[in-house]
């Protein structure tokens, strides 16, 4: 049989928009005015420096790495937003000061994204995991409760697989060189940003 090359864009679609209108009643506060429910808590993760910066360099680890399998990277991307979520909660003290370690491991994987073409999926795999338990520790429930925690992990899981099945989808494809490179430049700038985040944190 025949398989679908859109196949992951149309499950995740499916998915997204199930899971939408089962939880529009969900209140989260307006970081952008207008948007709440379960939308706010999808925009979440993307208005945060650290978590953004490490979304967007997990996309270019992906969309560099054509070999990488889709649906393993959702998984374990998944899989691990959620851990970092239950350790979060579990060991609330633990990660006082971990948005330092994101930084830092935000900057190695976009340096990697940006000197490999492609990237070794064996490199790739671990880095986008590692990226997502990241996400995971630094995500809270909007009110008390098991059931808002839920929530803004589904979110954040739903925002991250997008990100990653769309570059995942585009980086299939043999785009021209002059993209490749672009999609380097993005990666260094991210590399780099985030090395000054850090310098700037450890010189006060």
């Amino acid at each position: 049989m025949k398989r679908d090359p859109n196949r992951s864009l149309k499950v995740l679609a499916a998915l997204l928009a199930a899971t939408v209108s089962q939880t529009t009643a969900l209140e989260a506060h307006p970081m952008i005015p207008g948007i709440t429910g379960y939308p706010a808590l999808m925009l979440h993760p993307l208005l945060l420096t650290h978590q953004a910066l490490a979304l967007a360099a997990a996309a270019l680890l992906i969309g560099q790495s054509p070999g990488l399998s889709r649906w393993r990277t959702l998984i374990a991307f998944a899989a691990c937003l959620a851990l970092g979520s239950l350790v979060q909660g579990a060991i609330p003290n633990l990660f006082k000061y971990y948005w330092i370690a994101a930084t830092a491991l935000t900057a190695s994987a976009a340096a990697l994204a940006a000197l490999f073409f492609p990237v070794p999926p064996r490199l790739a795999l671990p880095a986008i995991a590692v990226l997502g338990f990241l996400v995971g520790l630094d995500t809270h429930g909007e009110a008390p409760g098991l059931w808002s925690k839920a929530m803004s992990v589904s979110a954040a899981i739903v925002t991250g697989s997008i990100l990653l099945l769309l570059a995942g989808f585009i980086g299939s494809y043999h785009l021209p060189r002059p993209l490749r490179l672009l999609a380097r430049v993005m990666a260094a700038w991210i590399a780099a940003a985030t090395i000054m985040i850090l310098a700037f944190v450890f010189r006060g």
